[in-house]
């Protein structure tokens, strides 16, 4: 099994795991009032996180594994005759990653469920990585990071720009619900003007597995402190700043492969709050990690939850 890596010039990636507090009522109505709007920035001091409890008897914790497996074409190139030839091939890719459940949804890193590259052979003795045109079938599950463990889950939002995804898990009442409610990290003063609330000295902490001596994920959950070192991407790095999105913020906590898709607080007023995504690392090359703004998601998440909600109701009115 291959950890999630994104293929982006001189970057690795990852994907995450363990739980947090149970909420108790109706999963999309909690939902509909946890996203908060923030009128002034961000803490520069970490506030303090609730003390980690198991998730219920039966249940998946809020912050989840997710494993993506299926088949995939993509484009190889090779040098031949004097010049650049192009041939389709087609492989099989299995990612691994992290989710955290917010309502009734799964939310990770889009590279952590739909390959960028793929291995292709060239010739019995060479292999290359190469760009993805199309995938042909996906099977993924959420849960537990095993080979047979979790709860299929299907694609309902796929944002490859943001390297954003949300699924839907067959069961949801099986997943606990992230504490800690969603926010939007810019404040437009006025229309069509951005300003970033996320700013430099920000204090972040990215909820990742914790790992042993070689680096090998672990089944709890660590809370990695950091600050931010800019609300967008920076890297010595032309390539690397050219190669992540407009919605990426830059951090100091050190991520690794297999955290990606890892959750992000930042503290309002001491209050802990969703952010962002974990995406891609630097490390250890330079002392940089990315993460995808969350603030893309909220909407869509308003809406389909909203959705499910006028769905129960006509159900119980049957």
């Amino acid at each position: 099994m291959q950890e999630a890596t994104r293929q982006r010039p001189g970057i690795e990636a990852g994907s995450t795991r363990h739980a947090t507090q149970l909420w108790k009522g109706a999963l999309s109505m909690m939902w509909m009032l946890a996203w908060v709007g923030t009128t002034a920035a961000f803490d520069t001091s970490c506030g303090t996180l609730p003390a980690w409890s198991p998730a219920a008897a039966g249940q998946f914790p809020a912050v989840v594994g997710v494993r993506a497996s299926g088949r995939a074409t993509g484009v190889a190139e090779m040098w031949q005759g004097g010049k650049v030839q192009r041939r389709l091939g087609s492989g099989d890719f299995t990612l691994t990653g992290r989710g955290v459940v917010v309502g009734q949804f799964v939310v990770t890193a889009a590279h952590v469920v739909y390959p960028e590259k793929i291995s292709l052979a060239l010739d019995p003795h060479t292999t290359t990585l190469s760009p993805v045109v199309a995938v042909q079938q996906t099977t993924i599950a959420v849960g537990a990071l095993t080979e047979t463990g979790g709860v299929s889950a299907d694609i309902v939002h796929l944002n490859h720009e943001a390297d954003l995804a949300i699924l839907r898990p067959a069961h949801p009442a099986l997943f606990q619900a992230f504490p800690y409610a969603a926010a939007d990290t810019w404040w437009r003063e006025h229309p069509g003007e951005a300003n970033g609330l996320l700013s430099e000295e920000d204090c972040i902490i990215a909820l990742v597995p914790e790992r042993d001596a070689h680096q090998v994920p672990l089944l709890e959950t660590e809370a990695r402190a950091g600050k931010v070192i800019a609300p967008s991407a920076v890297s010595s790095s032309a390539i690397v700043v050219v190669s992540l999105n407009p919605q990426t913020v830059t951090i100091s906590a050190p991520v690794f492969p297999g955290d990606s898709g890892s959750p992000v607080i930042a503290f309002d007023m001491g209050e802990p709050r969703l952010v962002g995504i974990v995406s891609a690392t630097r490390h250890p090359l330079e002392a940089k990690s990315y993460i995808s703004r969350i603030d893309s998601l909220l909407p869509i998440l308003d809406a389909l939850h909203t959705a499910l909600d006028a769905g129960a109701q006509v159900a119980q009115a049957r």
